[in-house]
């Protein structure tokens, strides 16, 4: 008898946090598609150079949002688990790919200060995770039937962000005890991401 009751108690509580959790993800994403709210977040400029088909340097800024809560804080998890419920909640492709987005901007600035702090190990995961989330933002506004102003505009944030990104791991690539092999590879892919990007924005400007 008591060991059910225990049960019961335990299942509940479970169901409370998880009630809890869901609703607090709503309402974070409510706030955040308030017009305006998201660039509020939106206070890292980082610089980056691309060489158009002229072989001219043209320099460009992207703005990252504050990190936040760290990998290494143990109730991350959680942090984890309201950016998915962003993702799920999100309707529409454009919607979702806003939301995509901030998380891979959220997870390349968490990156970005753990590299920076040469705790090299959980920053490459970091940014590993934060091009996974890139690529599916991507996937996201590729969805998109009919091009309007806000599809091409994230088309243009996607596209931008691949190269901040690249930015900010080529400056930590002296970053104490790095992992060179997977450094390695997630620089070469996503480059090879970027490029394909580049490729696909001249043939749309065409």
């Amino acid at each position: 008898m008591k060991l059910s009751r225990m049960a019961y108690m335990v299942v509940s509580l479970l169901l409370g946090v998880v009630i809890l959790v869901v609703s607090m993800a709503r309402a974070g994403l409510e706030i955040m598609a308030v017009e305006g709210n998201e660039e509020t977040l939106r206070n890292d400029p980082i610089k980056f150079v691309i060489v158009n088909d002229e072989f001219e340097k043209e320099e460009y800024f992207y703005k990252l949002p504050e990190a936040g809560m760290l990998p290494t804080n143990p109730f991350y998890g959680f942090k984890k688990v309201r950016d998915f419920l962003w993702v799920k909640f999100s309707s529409g492709s454009i919607k979702k790919a806003k939301v995509q987005l901030l998380v891979a901007d959220k997870r390349m600035a968490e990156a970005k200060i753990l590299l920076e702090d040469n705790r090299s190990k959980v920053g490459l995961e970091a940014s590993q995770e934060a091009f996974d989330a890139l690529k599916l933002a991507e996937i996201s506004i590729s969805g998109v039937q009919e091009e309007t102003d806000d599809s091409r505009q994230m088309q243009s944030r996607i596209f931008k962000a691949g190269f901040a990104y690249m930015q900010i791991l080529k400056t930590s690539e002296n970053s104490f005890e790095l992992d060179t092999s997977k450094y390695n590879q997630l620089i070469k892919e996503l480059d090879e991401w970027n490029q394909k990007q580049k490729s696909q924005e001249k043939e749309d400007e065409g």
